[in-house]
This record gives structure tokens, sequence and C-alpha cells, in this order.
């Protein structure tokens, strides 16, 4: 008996030496690298990243894969990439023991060769978005042609050359992206690079009527095209369809006030189609109309320099949901504003008046406090409106300008008290000044305020955007980061909106119940890029 437990204690000593000797053994893993930190690939192009997990001996070296947005760039679990849209994506890789983690930054490309175009475009062109074409100069659409272009097509515009594609009289552009596959138009310059005018810009022309002598008009900044009807014009003319599209760092002055927009609407006729446009970082204005009735929901303009939505000529269209967001520190030495509307270069009455009808608007200027110093002098008015001009707005927001309401010459005020000119349901946020007026005319910034507040307007003043709830929509120096557009709970703005004034009563306009471009839904979601600096294009 004494020889049997003096043989158990002797294999129980054994058996602990044995698991003593197997956990002195195991080596935990203390880290993980990869082969590559960055890599670019193309739209459906494959890679493989390889794992090294620290130290060589550790026991267990298996790890896991995963990708930030499998949309962009998808991993599997051997570590092979494929790149699935154009974007950005992290791919991690994460040890089975310890959970330790590698990362790589991936970006992807459009995938195919680029196309250069330059001249004329004739008959039927299919640009695709497996290629990148290059806008070499000015490129027409002529009269009798179509560009179509596919979701997710990239198109440059060549910094050298000042690229540009004009729509002419007759021709058609059919420029329909997703939410998913926006089509962008944009610089030609490197991730990090691209600057305000790296290119010229979008330029459509029609056949509907504007009020300049003859019915027609040369287009501003250098391009020969001609717009407008004429003595017969077409005010349902169809210039194609803009949906889904990005314009970027376009704009260029070629002389003084004769410049290319980021985006140019030139007797545009109400058959065209424009619905969810980003314009970003344009030279001169982001979107301006010369006349023409074209209709436009969805709108935004980013960082711009000059104003952000520019109406003369007698344009006469309707327009919802817009958007306008302003860097502080960047603004034209011509004084830069939101709206700048005029009848004409002259403030003439030469017919049709411009009239143009918005509603749901949000401009957010460059001023985030009504204290604040560190900004562009440049910087104006929210609304500039001069020069015998009829334009009227609704159910929108302006917040954060050095001046509200700016209303200039005596046409323009005889415009306003007999209602041509109307603002109803609006509220200005957090101005330094909210009304203003041309020094020794025949009226004042106190009639301007007498004329805004009348009760039967429905406008209100908020005292700046926190009580708004609309603080996180001014821009900051921080270009990656994006702006909070959804007012917050309780915000005035959610509610107050009123469609029963004739001139929004058209099928055109929704009913919100919000006033601005936002209530509960981000409508630029998954289309929009607010740093387009940094995308590889």
């Amino acid at each position: 008996m004494k020889k049997l437990f003096v043989s158990i204690i002797l294999v129980s000593q054994v058996a602990l030496m044995l698991n003593s000797c197997k956990k002195d053994d195991d080596v935990a893993v203390s880290g993980v690298e990869l082969d590559k930190s960055t890599l670019t690939l193309k739209v459906g192009e494959t890679s493989n990243l390889t794992a090294n997990v620290r130290p060589s001996d550790a026991n267990i070296k298996s790890v896991s894969w995963s990708s930030s947005d499998i949309t962009i760039a998808a991993v599997d679990n051997e570590g092979t990439i494929v790149g699935i849209k154009i974007g950005s994506a992290t791919i991690t890789a994460t040890s089975k023991d310890g959970d330790k983690t590698a990362t790589c930054s991936v970006t992807v490309i459009q995938a195919g060769n680029q196309k250069e175009i330059q001249g004329e475009i004739k008959g039927t062109r299919n640009f695709v978005a497996d290629s990148v074409y290059l806008l070499k100069g000015f490129v027409y659409v002529i009269d009798g042609a179509t560009l179509n272009i596919a979701p997710g097509t990239i198109i440059k515009g060549d910094k050298a050359t000042m690229g540009s594609l004009i729509v002419e009289r007759g021709g058609t552009i059919n420029a329909i992206g997703t939410s998913v596959n926006p089509i962008v138009f944009t610089s030609n310059q490197p991730v990090g690079g691209r600057t305000y005018g790296d290119w010229g810009g979008v330029i459509i022309c029609g056949k509907a009527t504007i009020n300049q002598t003859g019915g027609t008009s040369q287009v501003e900044g250098g391009p020969r095209s001609i717009y407008g009807g004429g003595a017969t014009p077409n005010d349902a003319d169809n210039s194609g369809t803009l949906k889904y599209v990005r314009i970027e760092y376009a704009g260029y002055p070629f002389q003084p006030d004769k410049e290319i927009n980021g985006l140019s609407f030139c007797g545009v006729g109400s058959g065209t189609t424009i619905d969810y446009v980003q314009v970003s970082y344009a030279n001169d204005d982001s979107f301006e109309w010369f006349g023409g009735k074209v209709n436009c929901k969805h709108l935004i303009a980013f960082r711009g320099l000059d104003d952000e939505f520019d109406t003369d000529n007698g344009y006469s269209g309707n327009l919802q949901y817009l958007i306008g967001l302003r860097d502080y520190r960047k603004a034209d030495v011509s004084g830069s504003n939101g709206f700048e509307s005029d009848n004409d270069a002259n403030g003439s009455g030469n017919t049709p008046i411009t009239s143009p009808v918005f509603s749901n608007v949000t401009l957010i200027g460059p001023l985030d406090t009504t204290n604040k110093s560190s900004y562009s002098a440049d910087f104006k008015r929210a609304l500039h409106l001069r020069r015998n001009t009829k334009l009227s707005v609704y159910n929108s927001v302006f917040a954060g300008w050095p001046t509200g309401l700016y209303l200039d010459g005596s046409n323009t005020w005889a415009n306003a008290q007999n209602s041509d000119l109307q603002m109803k349901n609006c509220a200005l946020v957090g101005m330094q000044s909210n009304y203003g007026a041309p020094a020794g005319g025949s009226f004042n910034a106190t009639d301007v305020q007498n004329w805004f507040t009348d009760v039967s307007r429905n406008n209100s003043v908020i005292i700046g955007p926190v009580k708004a709830k609309i603080k996180g929509a001014f821009l900051t120096t921080n270009e990656a980061l994006a702006p909070v557009l959804l007012p917050l709970a309780n915000s005035p703005l959610l509610s107050g909106a009123d469609f029963n004034d004739t001139k929004i009563s058209s099928a055109f306009f929704n009913q919100t119940l919000f006033i601005g471009a936002f209530g509960t839904e981000d409508w630029t979601a998954g289309w929009a890029n607010w740093n387009p600096q940094q995308t590889a294009y």
C-alpha cells in the first residue's frame, strides 16, 4: 500500500512538471504587422495583404480580416482585397490571440484609361465609368448632339487649358448618377494639390426666354456659345438632365466680370431636369442663372468663393431644397453674398423681370457667433437683392452673415412694397446686422426691417445658431470634418413652414413642415463629398 501511495505521488509530480513545461513553452502574441500600410486599387482590382504575427514563435498565428466599408473595399479570410467603388476604407487584421491589430489604408480609384476630350462633341457620345475623361480647353456639345454620362463616371478639367464643358443650344447632356455612384466633374490635380479655379466649369445653354436685347446673349467667360431663344423662345426647352452630380474646383476669371462659374444655366428651359447637384470650391459663383425657366431641387453650394446662388437676366424658375455652406476664410474681393439677384446689369425694366421663387433654403455664412472677428472682410450679405429684381423666397433660413437682408435700389424697394419681391416664413439667425440699404436713398435699413417683420409675412429673427440649434452646420478649418446639417431636436426651424402663397402653390413644391433645407432627413447622404481634397480620382 505504501508503494502504491509513493507511485501515485511520483506520477502526480511528473504530470505537474509536464504541465509546467507546457505553460512555459506557450508564447503569446505581442503584435501584428502588415506588409503594406497604404494601398491604392482600381475599381475591380484585387491585391493581397500579408499579416506577420509577432513574435515569430507565437503559438497562435491566425488573424481575422475586416473592412471599415465593404461597399468600397472588401476583404476575404485570406487577406485578399477587392476594390468595389471609388473611395477610402481601412482594412484591419486582428490576431486570434490577444486581439492585436494592424491596419492598411486603402484608396479605390477609377478603373480604365484616361481619355482626352477636346473640340466638339457631335452625334451621340457616351462617357462610361471604366474610363476617366479629361476636358482640354472648351469642349462643346453642339446643336443636335447628345452626351450621355453613366453613373460613377469621373470627368476632369485640364488645368493647363482651363478645360470646360459647354452644352450649346440644341445640345443635350444626360448626366444621371445615383446616390451610391454620383458623376463627378473635378480637378486633374493630385490629392492635396487641388484649389479653387483648377479648371473652367460646366455651362448649359438653352432656347428659353432671356431679357437681353434680341432675346439672345453670349456666354460669359470666353466660350463662343450663344444662349436664349431670340424672337421665338421655347421656355419648355429640354437640355437634358443633371442628377447626382458633383462639380469640384471649377470657375475661372478669364477677365474681370467675365468669369466661368461652377455651374452656369444660360437661357435653360423648364424641360431640363436638375436635381441633387453639389458645387464645391468654385472660384466664382457656385450656381448662376442667366434667364430661362429651369427648375431645380437639392442643390449644394460648398466652400465657394463668390456668391452661392446668383440670378440674372430674367430668370424665373422654381427652386427647393438648397444649402450653402461658407468657409469663413474665403471670400471674393468683389464682395461675397449668399443670394445675389439682378434683373440685369443696369437694373432696367427689360422683361421678363428676374423673378425666381425659392423655398426651403439654408444659407450658412462665416459667423458662428455675432462677435466673431477672424473672417474675411469680403463677406457681405446673406441676401443682396438689387437692380429691379423680383425674387421671392419662402420657408428659408439665413444664418451667420455680416448683414442679413440688403435691399438695393428704388425699383427693388418698389417691388418689395407691392409684393412682387417677397419673403415669408423665413428666419434670420445670428447676423451682425439684420437689415441694410444704401445710404442716401429713398428708404433705409429701418424700412427694410419694418417690411421684413410685418406680421403678414410671418418672418422671424433668432439670436444665434445655438438658439436655432444649427451650430454644427458652420464650417471649421478642419476640412475633414463634415457639417451637421440636420437641426437638433426641438429646433424652432423644424416647424413653421407655409405653402399657401400662390407663388409656391404649384405641384413642383413639396409641402414641408420645416423651414430651411432640412428636417429630419439628410438628402446629401451617400453622394455628397465634404472633403474632395483627399479623394483619389
